[in-house]
């Protein structure tokens, strides 16, 4: 008798008793399997590595939505960080492959947009390939902000890694491109069209050298939401969901910062820029009409 110890032979069999009893009930996918956590999902191809992501490692991932008659929607390539965990959703189908395997499960919106992924409807056939294991910076911060690096051109510009290692367990939200984190949240009055609002910020390149800073001057910047000019764009967006006490840093691309240069030649043409915002106050009478 001959006994295979072959990874290859062993794991097929297993999957071939999961996909007969899932036969036994009605799926979304044809022969899949469900995790304990609940995600639907069928591995479809098992590759020749024997190595499995490790808890921390940036895993980069092929993957490809299949619309209801399973042909290509979409395709694209994303790095995502392993958290270890056996009992999260997509995590969880992870901690079932090894690189260079491949499986198909059912995502809903929320799912995928754990992925940074939108789907045209709300559940769709997702299926991933784990290709690499990498841990470089810049696929780690990748992995939880994707486009955060887009600006970094030189190692000099490394310098602003020191500050997303900061934001990183910070709330966040993304809007046209630019990364908003909240560092602490006010309590007070919403920002408004038209209220008086005081504001103290600090500007940076991603090198770390300082454009402009109101905190330096002593002197906080004073102005009437909704007024045109008064910032650039990103910091304007922002502001139109912050509130009195509310302390942010905004990671701003150069569409939504000086594009080509600012006047004074300070900052570069098509620099993403590093500003701190805090809102030390909001006027609840509004600025009357003349």
């Amino acid at each position: 008798m001959h006994i295979i110890h072959n990874r290859q032979a062993g794991r097929a069999f297993g999957i071939t008793c999961l996909l007969w009893l899932a036969a036994c009930t009605g799926h979304n996918i044809p022969g899949s399997s469900f995790t304990p956590s609940g995600l639907e999902y069928k591995i479809l191809y098992l590759g020749d590595e024997q190595e499995k992501p490790r808890k921390g490692d940036i895993v980069k991932i092929n993957w490809q939505l299949l619309n209801k008659f399973g042909k290509h929607a979409r395709s694209g390539v994303l790095s995502l960080e392993y958290s270890g965990r056996e009992d999260a959703g997509f995590q969880e189908l992870i901690s079932k492959l090894y690189i260079g395997d491949s499986a198909v499960f059912m995502a809903d919106s929320t799912s995928a947009a754990l992925l940074h992924i939108t789907l045209p409807q709300n559940q769709m056939r997702l299926t991933v390939k784990p290709f690499a294991v990498a841990d470089t910076l810049e696929e780690r911060y990748e992995s939880h902000f994707p486009g955060i690096t887009s600006g970094v051109q030189t190692t000099g510009d490394r310098a602003c890694y020191r500050v997303f290692d900061t934001l990183m367990n910070k709330p966040a939200r993304e809007m046209d491109g630019m990364y908003i984190f909240s560092v602490r949240a006010g309590t007070g009055t919403a920002i408004q069209t038209g209220r008086q609002v005081t504001l103290h910020y600090e500007g940076f390149l991603l090198n770390g050298k300082k454009i402009d800073s109101t905190i330096d001057r002593d002197e906080p910047f004073v102005f009437f939401a909704g007024d045109p000019d008064q910032l650039i764009p990103g910091i304007t967006q922002a502001l139109s969901c912050m509130k009195k006490g509310d302390e942010t840093v905004l990671v701003i691309p150069p569409h939504l910062a000086f594009g080509n240069g600012s006047g004074s030649g300070i900052v570069p043409p098509q620099s993403t820029v590093i500003y701190y915002i805090k809102v030390e106050d909001v006027k609840l009478n509004n600025r009357k009409k003349s």
